[in-house]
């Protein structure tokens, strides 16, 4: 009887610990309530590089940001530098970039900004870190073109609708 007593106190203990690193304490503060609920801004400056870390030009970004209808997809390319702007809004669950270009392996960033307690701080109605840079590196594949068709206007990335 002790023994299970015992068993079941430290599953019961251990499983408190797993929560509190995979869902953070529940936030109250007007502006996290808010940038879940209504969304708030979103910018990461997204640098592209090859596997021997030259800036890949003409890079097709495609990001998809979730919002509690749906999802938001904005689109761009990136500039003669590999860099290119990605700016939206997001209600902070599910970001997700993907990479194309003929030539290379695709490659897909994602995160959460909810999740696994990364819990991120709201200022302004904007995600933090603002303007966050990340770095995404192609690997050459001459034999593999990337599966995508070129988008109908090379812009760069915009804001999503509200």
């Amino acid at each position: 009887m002790k023994a299970r007593v015992v068993v079941i106190l430290m599953l019961v203990v251990g499983l408190m610990g797993a929560s509190a690193h995979y869902f953070p304490p529940k936030r109250t503060d007007k502006g996290y309530v808010d940038a879940v609920t209504k969304g708030a801004d979103i910018w990461i400056q997204l640098s592209v590089v090859d596997d021997g870390g030259a800036p890949v030009a003409d890079a097709d970004v495609r990001a998809t940001l979730s919002f509690h209808d749906g999802f938001r997809h904005v689109q761009g390319l990136t500039d003669s530098l590999g860099n290119v702007s990605v700016r939206g809004v997001t209600t902070g669950d599910d970001i997700v970039l993907r990479i194309v270009k003929d030539g290379y392996y695709s490659s897909e960033y994602k995160t959460s900004y909810l999740r696994f307690a990364e819990n991120r701080a709201v200022e302004d109605g904007k995600w933090q870190p603002w303007g966050e840079k990340r770095t995404a590196v192609l690997r050459s594949s001459p034999t593999a073109p990337a599966s995508r068709s070129p988008p109908a206007a090379a812009s760069r990335f915009s804001s999503g609708d509200r």
